[in-house]
């Protein structure tokens, strides 16, 4: 699992519960929800893809809203503090 390609302590540490969660059948939505460590909106858009068979392009568009999310506060982070030099 990709768990494993963050250093976060957390997603490593859940690694355990969603794998067991995977292997007793249940919906990779279900698994990540137990973690609880993603938000509703992400789980809710894995919820979707499986059910539309389109997880992959739903995971892609997902990671595609969060990255313009973190540049948009990025640029707001970085003009409030030139602001205050």
């Amino acid at each position: 699992l990709s768990f494993l390609a963050t250093s976060n302590p957390a997603y490593i540490a859940a690694l355990p519960e969603v794998e067991s969660s995977l292997r007793k059948g249940n919906s990779i939505s279900e698994s990540f929800q137990k973690a609880n460590l993603f938000p509703a909106r992400f789980i809710s858009g894995v919820t979707v893809g499986e059910e539309s068979g389109r997880l992959p392009e739903t995971l892609r568009h997902q990671g595609e809203e969060y990255e313009e999310d973190a540049r948009l506060r990025l640029t707001w982070l970085t003009r409030v503090v030139a602001y205050g030099i």
